[in-house]
């Protein structure tokens, strides 16, 4: 990660986003993802391709070029301020000492700069708020924030594209549709752009929310071998290896959690990297409507076909009316199930991984649930020899400080790098949950936000 600061200052960001661009421009052989925020860059690459000396050439050379001039557009957003949808704006006036409507001529009074996008697929982070309107992001996030919701935390501003999680301040809601699927580019704006707020009344909100068009994907193959889902199960899921390149747009990688035993299932049918299903502690109930080759591995959820055990690291050929349960969790908390030529689902961006969060991919961005029929590839499988590693209840985690470090105590870093902590019941594909032995508060002002990565599973 670059750091260019520690102010949240258009002309240090004016630096990030224009070295994107070149990192991007110059596709540098290896590097796969290229983040920028606030005041970092996040570059993502692969070492057995490239190295940090190779990347720093490129940027050294960089250095030497002419500035181009950044190009903006402005992009109004229509708002509709208060009410249900904008459950928060009387705690702002109240915590400003502004009334509602000065919170409304504040918050449209000025053109904010996008600065990135992030959080969420198409999140414009945005900036900088008035002074005499910043209050901090709400103590207790909401599990679910309306798409359209249009916020505020700190110095920040923007608009949540899609439903998800979120501890912002709601003031409003937009009928606008920010985030399209089935766009290219998906979303309009761009880091570097600007985007200004207009207030607008219910009836025309209403008008205009009827404007906006729905499109979905159907998916449909056949003839395929298909299965039945009986029972959905706590958490299942199609999962790939997931969407890389779009993180600059707030589009996670996501994807299976576990890519070793992910990856292993796919390789006990002689396949790489093709949509299976993720199966979380509970395990689904599965009828096979034909034959078909299928494998299992990851976590020991007890699974059976047919009242016959079935053991991680093996493959098994289906037939029409086979069923497939799981039962007591034994170890591990994921399972992997693949199918030969890997299943079928809605494929976004070039992946079919299921986005709980944006709501897209896999099936139709939801878990699965009885009543569903899957599709997938068929044909002669290979069986694939070789020893499954033993899943472990410990292990360290190694990891990278980054901005941690700054207005944290060294006693605080010292005793979370020392603590044993226990994966929590609150964990979800969104984040996992530590619980220690006691609280670690961060007492410095609120982070900026930055790129993202992914943490994958090390062994050996």
């Amino acid at each position: 990660m670059l750091d260019f600061g520690d102010i949240l200052d258009p002309n240090i960001n004016r630096w990030v986003q224009r070295t994107a661009r070149f990192v991007r421009q110059a596709r540098i052989n290896g590097v796969w993802g290229v983040v920028p925020a606030f005041t970092t860059l996040l570059i993502e690459f692969d070492p057995r391709q490239t190295s940090f000396s190779e990347i720093t050439g490129h940027l050294q050379a960089m250095a030497q070029m002419e500035e181009v001039e950044e190009r903006s557009r402005l992009f109004e957003i229509p708002v509709c301020y208060g009410a249900e949808l904008g459950p928060d704006i009387d705690d702002v006036a109240r915590q400003t000492g502004l009334t509602v409507e000065g919170v409304i001529d504040a918050h449209t009074g000025r053109i904010y700069r996008i600065y990135c996008i992030g959080f969420s697929p198409g999140f414009p982070l945005c900036g900088i708020l008035p002074e005499s309107l910043r209050v901090e992001r709400r103590q207790s996030p909401r599990t679910v924030v309306p798409a359209g919701s249009v916020a505020t935390a700190g110095v920040q501003t923007g608009v949540y594209p899609v439903e998800s999680p979120g501890g912002w301040n709601l003031l409003g809601r937009t009928p606008a549709s920010l985030f399209c699927l089935h766009a290219t580019p998906p979303i309009l704006y761009k880091p570097g752009d600007s985007m200004r707020f207009r207030a607008i009344s219910r009836g025309e909100y209403d008008e205009l929310e009827n404007q906006v068009k729905k499109a979905g994907i159907l998916c449909g193959r056949f003839p395929m071998p298909r299965i039945s889902v009986v029972k959905g199960g706590l958490q299942t899921t199609i999962q790939d290896a997931g969407r890389r390149g779009y993180e600059h747009l707030g589009i996670m990688v996501g994807g299976w959690l576990d890519d070793y035993a992910a990856r292993w299932a796919n390789r006990l049918l002689a396949q790489d990297s093709l949509p299976l299903l993720e199966i979380t502690l509970l395990g689904p109930e599965l009828r096979a409507l034909d034959a078909g080759w299928v494998s299992l591995a990851g976590a020991n959820l007890t699974a059976s076909i047919n009242g016959m055990p079935w053991k991680p690291g093996t493959t098994w050929h289906l037939q029409a009316g086979d069923v497939v349960r799981f039962g007591t969790v034994r170890s591990g908390a994921r399972a992997y199930l693949a199918a030969s030529g890997g299943f079928f689902g809605e494929e976004i961006l070039g992946s079919r991984s299921t986005d709980l969060v944006a709501g897209f991919g896999g099936s139709k961005g939801r878990v699965l649930k009885a009543g569903d029929t899957l599709e997938y590839g068929g044909g002669e499988a290979q069986w694939c020899r070789a020893s499954v590693s033993t899943l472990v209840p410990t292990g360290v985690i190694r990891v990278l400080l980054g901005e941690l470090d700054r207005g944290v105590s060294p006693d605080i870093i010292r005793r979370f790098l020392a603590g044993t902590f226990v994966v929590s019941s609150r964990s979800n594909r969104i984040g996992i949950r530590l619980d220690g032995p006691e609280p670690l508060y961060y007492h410095g002002s609120q982070l900026a936000s930055n790129g993202p990565s992914d943490l994958y599973p090390k062994r050996g």
